[in-house]
């Protein structure tokens, strides 16, 4: 049978291996100093119950580990590597960051906050299950290559444009408060179709 295991420490390995679809969850200000691998696609639950820091990548075989849960209220969970995961849910009201970007799925499940760092992109779509709710920050360079949200399920907010960053959005892109803010004067490509106002903070494109 799969395990479960909780752990209310720092982890220091270089590397945590998923051989089966366990879960492994870590405490409010428990590290992972390594990286996280899963022997089979689509296997494995990371929850972060509060504010943690996964230095290594999080996910590896196929498309990676099967959730990745973070984001509680008042917490910062940081991934320094890339995740791969088929769905990463920001849970609460925190703030998920992730310093190399994602490969799989994002799902809001309430007004939690998701960074990205320069250079970072999300490959798969952005979604949200309560109407205006979710905010998707990105500090430089990045994007997405789904769709952003969707026809009465949009985010709240979309922060992007940072000087001198270009930030590229593949499909199409759903902002409730009818505002897609360009911080900066750095570029925001839409490839698809916008439900909202693009909202110049500064001289952007």
């Amino acid at each position: 049978n799969a395990a479960a295991v909780t752990t209310s420490g720092d982890i220091a390995a270089a590397t945590i291996n998923f051989a089966a679809d366990g879960s492994l969850t870590l405490a409010d200000g428990s590290d992972v100093e390594g990286a996280i691998t899963n022997t089979t696609t689509n296997q494995g639950t990371l929850t972060l119950l509060g504010t943690s820091t996964v230095s290594g990548a999080a996910g590896s075989t196929g498309v990676g580990l099967l959730a990745v849960n973070a984001g509680a209220t008042g917490a910062v969970a940081t991934f320094d590597g890339l995740v791969k995961t088929t769905t990463l849910t920001v849970t609460g009201l925190g703030d998920v960051v992730l310093n190399a970007g994602l490969a799989g799925a994002v799902a809001f499940a309430a007004n939690g906050e998701l960074t990205l760092g320069d250079g970072s992109t999300i490959t798969g779509a952005v979604t949200t299950a309560v109407n205006n709710t979710g905010t998707l920050t990105f500090l430089g360079s990045g994007g997405v290559t789904g769709d952003v949200g969707a026809a009465g399920l949009a985010l709240k907010d979309i922060n992007a444009g940072a000087d001198g960053a270009t930030v590229t959005f593949g499909g199409d892109v759903f902002v409730a408060t009818s505002t897609l803010p360009v911080t900066a004067s750095g570029t925001v490509a839409l490839s698809g179709s916008l439900t909202g106002n693009a909202n110049f903070d500064a001289d952007g494109v």
